[in-house]
């Protein structure tokens, strides 16, 4: 982005940019100079200038052939904008407060794309006061291991389900870690965080489709927070059993299990996940 932008984008108009560029590489100028090595046309220049001068972007100062410009420096104009800038955010949140009628904050926010995602689990991590539920895999882990330890410093008390069932530590996880390995249907992974047990967001990731939903309606939160403490509890009862899964589990048990959804073959995936740690360990 070119700096003339910039400034517009800091509300000045393009001819005050290019006024204030002007100087900013050589000064002190008069009004037909700045016209001049700026392309602003002399008929419009001296209004820039005192626009520019009530802006307090720069100063006049006395030449020897008349009046000239020099630019108020970087720091000086940025650090007042920075303050008129946070004054005004200010004056608006409160007016906006004032107008504001409560919201009803049981809907659900539906996200799309992997960089909105992000954005909402990071905020997630940093509103969280007390509690955060993660059940992520290492890509957003990573993605997100500035914000969770940032929480973790000022006491917020983890939980974390890791999908991709590392058996090394990959700095991104927080907490008490559990590990699972079974948050992926093959063609995406999943992300789950819960807040204070009162503000979710679930998504899958893929390849060509990421999608997400943010909500604080109790019923999907509980279903959240059922679904990552079960798995927690299926994660550390399968480490235990581990190969004596087969010879545990009764044909009744069997039966269900097998039947727990068409197509999702629980104990062939149970079976891959006993057998991957067994190789890594």
């Amino acid at each position: 982005m070119e700096v003339v932008e910039l400034l517009q984008r800091l509300g000045f108009s393009e001819y005050e940019a290019r006024a204030y560029i002007a100087l900013l590489q050589r000064n002190p100028m008069n009004g037909y100079a700045i016209a001049k090595q700026s392309g602003i046309p002399r008929a419009n220049v001296y209004g820039v200038l005192q626009k520019l001068e009530s802006r307090g972007a720069v100063v006049q100062v006395q030449l020897e052939d008349g009046i000239g410009y020099v630019p108020v420096s970087v720091d000086a104009l940025t650090k007042r904008l920075s303050t008129e800038f946070v004054g005004t955010l200010e004056s608006a949140r409160t007016l906006l407060q004032a107008m504001e009628t409560p919201t009803d904050e049981d809907y659900v926010e539906n996200i799309q794309g992997h960089k909105l995602l992000v954005q909402h689990a990071t905020d997630l991590v940093q509103h969280a006061r007390d509690e955060l539920l993660v059940a992520v895999w290492q890509p957003e882990a990573q993605l997100l291991a500035d914000a969770t330890a940032e929480a973790e410093q000022r006491g917020v008390a983890f939980r974390t389900l890791c999908f991709q069932a590392c058996q090394q530590e990959c700095g991104g996880c927080r907490g008490l870690i559990y590990r699972s390995g079974m948050g992926s249907n093959g063609n995406s992974r999943a992300i789950i965080i819960i807040a204070d047990n009162r503000d979710l967001m679930f998504g899958s990731i893929g390849a060509q489709q990421t999608i997400a939903n943010r909500t604080r309606q109790r019923q999907l939160i509980e279903m959240a927070n059922w679904y990552i403490r079960h798995s927690i509890a299926v994660a550390a009862l399968m480490h235990d059993i581990g190969s004596r899964l087969e010879n545990v589990i009764s044909p009744e048990t069997r039966t269900i299990l097998e039947s727990v959804g068409p197509g999702y073959g629980w104990i062939d995936s149970v079976r891959a996940l006993l057998a991957r740690n067994h190789e890594q360990n």
